[in-house]
């Protein structure tokens, strides 16, 4: 039976903010989803964080938004809007956005002012459906959302779903209808269409990461080599992770993430969070998951299309620093504590004099910031002329934020210290160009830019349910530097037979030689010693692969190139599809 209607249940309806949006453009702009699906909606609250960015221009297109004097769309479909705003005493916005050449529909609803009737009643089937007691997580702005917004959302997709789309598409009414859940975020949404219509929709979970997980590895300095030891033994010993670590009944993410757990399907990005599901015990523990892999971009740039990305890069770096790098290196991420970014500076420190003995330097590019919405572009310009932003920052005037401050006080700066052939450029800017990140950057270097001129994509991270971001350089002929925490390892192992030389892996999850962990609880006992001394031996031992493997010639780039790209071919998103989402969803 075909799939009339896919509502993605996420708080990346409106614009892009980190993985889940890279999912959703890779699935939602593949030629096998669109053969599946007839039509697809994005739904979720507008994030006040984002809403600049919502509404830039070249993103969402309105089609009804009353409150900016657009109603594009046909008087039924407008007055069943406009009863559920008054209903619920909430903005709904109705837009589309561009996925591989069709438009999608957007469904966002602003809860600032939502009347707590509708609001309680939502709580009400919650706690019914699946004994959550929002009582408990009330004081949680992020939780309260996601709360509000369920209900209008869900009365609204069913306004539409009665109705043909924005772009012609025709009404849901035969075939199957999804909610798919895009993390935590998305469940309140599904959960209550449970409650309220449970023959009309079908609901998946979609797990890009496990949230107990992450805060656990996160919020202790013995990071990864602690959890992951701590998960194998449990797993293996039939000890779930609330008997080793704790009861987590007191974090909303995990409550919702737990009530999940008896959707139609539950997909997985990466073996790390199966595992981290599995752990979760109760029905997890041999509960059917749905491995999904992320995918990649996989067009193919020619070499004379990455040498003039390279020669760019090197250009505006040149005029930057005061000196043409033989390499780039460059980090692409959200600045959280997740992405192990010490970690890069280790490995540089490592690389730096072994460059040095052969006259050559290198930059790492880091495009990281702390504040989704990115600068002001005014205030940009003006750090530009002050002090050289974004070869060096400041504190207290906007510039550097939260966690963006320990990287460049404690890591960046001491690195320059003491390093002779390299830098580090943090470009802590949302947007890669001449307009958000200032004029001493040449016309026409954007994003694709630092994709493709790159020549090492580091991803060392912490925590890291899959990683779009360090895979993607490949196709360029990159270096991937990956920590053995990313989920992504597992699509490479089964697409290649093991890891290809183009991606180097940090073991940073094994523990130094002549530790042995028997229990759970020995390998809770790791602290920031015992990971500062693993990370300085995986340091060594990377810096001196990557020194092996720079490809130095543009001959030796081509090959590269060649290479990378075949592999992210067979690594891409129509691929994935395919192969693996259009198929899961079908055996459910």
């Amino acid at each position: 039976m075909a799939t009339s209607l896919v509502v993605h249940s996420t708080h990346e309806a409106g614009a892009k903010v980190g993985g889940i949006g890279s999912v959703l453009a890779g699935v939602l702009g593949s030629r096998a989803w669109r053969a599946e699906v007839r039509r697809d909606v994005l739904a979720g609250a507008l994030d006040p964080e984002t809403r600049a960015r919502t509404f830039a221009p070249g993103g969402l297109r309105l089609h009804y938004a009353p409150g900016h004097g657009i109603l594009d769309v046909p008087p039924d479909l407008a007055g069943a809007l406009s009863a559920i705003e008054r209903a619920h005493g909430v903005a709904l916005l109705l837009g589309s956005r561009g996925f591989g050449g069709r438009r999608v529909e957007v469904l966002l609803v602003d809860v600032d002012h939502a009347r707590p009737g509708p609001v309680g009643e939502t709580k009400y089937h919650l706690w019914r459906c699946a004994g959550i007691d929002s009582r408990r997580y009330e004081h949680d702005p992020e939780y309260e959302r996601q709360l509000r917004a369920a209900a209008p959302l869900l009365a609204a997709v069913e306004a539409l779903a009665a109705r043909r789309g924005v772009d012609g598409q025709p009404p849901a009414t035969g075939g199957r209808r999804w909610i798919l859940a895009h993390e935590w975020m998305g469940v309140p949404l599904a959960l209550l269409a449970r409650a309220r219509a449970p023959a009309r929709w079908r609901l998946a979970f979609h797990a890009h990461e496990v949230a107990a997980a992450r805060a656990e590895v996160e919020g202790h300095p013995g990071h990864d080599l602690r959890f992951y030891n701590a998960l194998r033994l449990g797993l293996d010993q039939g000890r779930d992770m609330a008997e080793v670590l704790g009861p987590r009944d007191g974090f909303h993410k995990h409550a919702l993430v737990e009530a999940a757990g008896d959707f139609q399907a539950v997909l997985a990005v990466g073996d790390r969070v199966v595992d981290e599901l599995r752990w979760l015990g109760g029905p997890w523990r041999h509960r059917p998951i749905e491995l999904v892999y992320n995918g990649v971009p996989a067009d193919a740039p020619t070499p004379e299309r990455r040498e003039a990305s390279r020669a760019l890069l090197r250009r505006w770096l040149a005029d930057l620093l005061g000196f043409p790098p033989d390499f780039v290196f460059t980090h692409v991420t959200r600045m959280v504590p997740s992405k192990g970014l010490w970690r890069d500076l280790r490995v540089l420190a490592e690389l730096d004099p072994l460059l040095e003995r052969r006259g050559e330097r290198a930059v790492l590019v880091v495009l990281s910031s702390a504040r989704p919405g990115g600068r002001d572009p005014e205030a940009v310009r003006r750090w530009e002329a002050e002090y050289g932003w974004p070869a060096d920052h400041r504190a207290g005037n906007g510039d550097l934020l939260d966690h963006e401050l320990p990287f460049w006080f404690d890591g960046v700066q001491p690195f320059h210290a003491t390093a002779r052939a390299s830098r580090v450029v943090l470009v802590n800017q949302f947007g890669f160009g001449r307009g958000p990140c200032g004029e001493r950057m040449p016309e026409g270097l954007g994003f694709e830019d630092l994709r493709l001129g790159t020549d090492l994509e580091f991803g060392q991270s912490i925590y890291e349910p899959f990683g779009i971001a360090q895979l993607e350089a490949l196709r360029a002929g990159a270096l991937a530097v990956l920590s053995d925490a990313c989920g992504s390892l597992g699509l490479l192992r089964e697409t290649f037979g093991g890891m290809p030389p183009e991606v180097v892996v940090g073991a940073y999850t094994r523990p130094p030689e002549g530790w042995v962990f028997a229990r759970p609880e020995d390998a809770l006992r790791v602290d920031r010693w015992g990971r500062d001394l693993v990370e300085a031996a995986r340091a060594r031992e990377i810096a001196r692969i990557v020194d092996r493997r720079l490809p130095r010639t543009a001959d030796e780039r081509a090959a590269r190139l060649r290479a990378g790209s075949a592999l992210a071919a067979r690594m891409s998103w129509e691929v994935i599809v395919d192969e693996r989402l259009v198929p899961a969803l079908r055996r459910r």
